[in-house]
């Protein structure tokens, strides 16, 4: 028998990051909303990348620094992103 993996590929943080644009749009019905989820899948992608060379026997240290920096700027991203459309919607609620 396998050992269960000790870092999982897909999180329950990945799902709330990919859920919040589509929440967000199913609420309000605007596009504007969606412009985040690339963002978050590309986030989640990398974030998997990186948990999947960790579980490996043989860990390659160059490929797990490129996705853990390519996951970090991604996420980085996504939080500017994501406060940039609360900004945008609070003015635009103001108008």
């Amino acid at each position: 028998m396998q050992a269960r993996s000790k870092y999982p590929m897909i999180t329950f943080g990945d799902w709330v990051l990919i859920g919040i644009p589509l929440i967000g749009y199913w609420y309000t019905s605007i596009p504007l909303m969606l412009l985040p989820l690339p963002i978050a899948i590309a986030y989640s992608i990398f974030g998997a990348l990186k948990r999947h060379h960790l579980n490996q026997p043989l860990v390659e240290p160059d490929k797990i620094r490129l996705y853990s920096s390519l996951h970090m700027k991604f996420k980085l991203g996504l939080l500017f992103s994501y406060w940039s459309l609360e900004l945008i919607a609070l003015y635009l609620a103001e108008i």
